[in-house]
């Protein structure tokens, strides 16, 4: 394991991206006008295309990249791309901080603490929390509850929904040392993204979320549309409690707000204290979300004087509806080289081996009639997953 030294970075220089996957961050940070280097697991042609500077780690879906691969790659690419100013990290480390509070102690983070993500990705800190503030949050166990009909067991600090089942079916088999147990709540899937400061946070939009199901993994992450429209009360009800949550936290930039919505009623599921996979449909807005997450991100702790100048600008939002939805592979492949459309990202490169129900990639749609953007999206998964694996078709 890397040693701890004191962080480095150079003001004017790249943002290191480090994430699972790291395109849609990479992106996000071109559009703010800053350089950027990434790593990620899968190198993809648009992060490439994106970045100053790339690396492909090891690791794996659920545990992320591996932490001295991260930094090692990190290192050459300051050698070659110059210092970085920071490191923006994505999906990959929500399920261990420890690996953030070394990769802090290397180049500034730029986001949410080891000690934030530990307090809102631990499912009884958080529970305890969302009890204290005053948050609706379902009820969790420890233990696999004696009657397991209408509980969900999940993984702690997993992400993507993969991981999530029914508690009896997790029960069932051998259920890992690291799963608690939730009471279902039913209703609408949805996401907040919150942007937090030192004074607290606010709102920046409401996605609603699709889930791509298969026998064993009925709630794998879908995709994304937005930014959709909630009822007024509601919203005010849910950014009050995302800025008592950020109070207590100390949350900073960008955070994912997972949620169930049946009605006037609403849930807090997870929390994601990350920018998330809302980037793709939100950030085409102005100004570009990550330079507001940046900014939030250096802006002086809360019990500095408040300055004028501190506040953060007003964000104005997309006037359509965007909406993602991932393409799963059906079976074992091999990619070929594709003239990919603009509509789809996350690019694999020719070559690659991607085994039945891992991501190929995922495709985008604009449109604001519900119907037309499901049907626009089914046609372009279908069509991309034709084109990844080498199948003629039409699009």
């Amino acid at each position: 394991m890397p040693s701890r030294s004191p962080a480095r970075s150079s003001a004017d220089g790249p943002i290191l991206v480090v994430a699972v996957s790291a395109r849609a961050l990479t992106e996000a940070v071109v559009r703010s006008g800053r350089p950027v280097l990434a790593v990620d697991l899968f190198g993809d042609d648009d992060t490439r295309a994106a970045a100053a500077g790339f690396a492909v780690a090891p690791g794996s879906l659920d545990d992320g990249p591996e932490l001295a691969a991260v930094i090692a790659a990190g290192e050459r690419l300051a050698a070659a791309h110059g210092e970085p100013a920071g490191v923006v990290v994505g999906s990959g480390f929500e399920h261990r901080p420890e690996a953030l509070a070394i990769l802090a102690a290397r180049w500034p983070l730029l986001g949410c603490s080891p000690e934030a993500v530990a307090a809102v990705k631990d499912p009884a800190r958080l529970a305890t929390l969302c009890g204290t503030l005053g948050i609706p949050h379902p009820e969790i166990a420890a233990t696999p509850p004696a009657d397991p009909a209408g509980w969900l067991a999940k993984r702690a600090g997993g992400s993507g929904g993969g991981h999530v089942m029914p508690a009896t079916a997790a029960m069932a088999g051998a259920s890992p040392a690291d799963r608690t147990f939730q009471r279902r709540v039913d209703g609408r899937a949805m996401s907040a993204t919150i942007l937090c400061d030192a004074d607290g946070a606010r709102l920046v939009g409401f996605c609603a979320a699709a889930f791509a199901p298969t026998p064993s993994q009925p709630y794998r992450f879908g995709g994304l549309a937005g930014p959709v429209a909630v009822d007024p009360d509601l919203a005010a009800q849910i950014t009050a409690a995302a800025d008592r949550l950020a109070h207590a936290t100390d949350l900073r930039g960008l955070v994912g707000l997972d949620l169930v919505v049946d009605g006037s009623r609403w849930w807090l599921i997870e929390v994601n204290p990350r920018p998330t996979a809302a980037l793709d449909v939100l950030d085409r807005g102005s100004p570009p979300l990550m330079a507001l997450h940046i900014a939030a991100c250096e802006t002086a702790p809360a019990s500095a004087e408040p300055s004028a100048t501190d506040a953060a600008p007003a964000w104005t939002p997309p006037a359509t509806i965007a909406a993602t939805a991932l393409v799963y592979a059906p079976r074992d492949g091999v990619t070929v080289a594709v003239d990919w459309p603009d509509w789809v990202a996350d690019r694999p490169l020719a070559g690659t081996t991607i085994a039945a129900g891992a991501p190929i990639c995922t495709v985008r749609a604009v449109d604001d009639d519900a119907d037309a953007r499901t049907a626009c999206l089914e046609a372009r998964a279908r069509c991309a997953m034709t084109l990844a694996f080498g199948e003629k078709t039409k699009h």
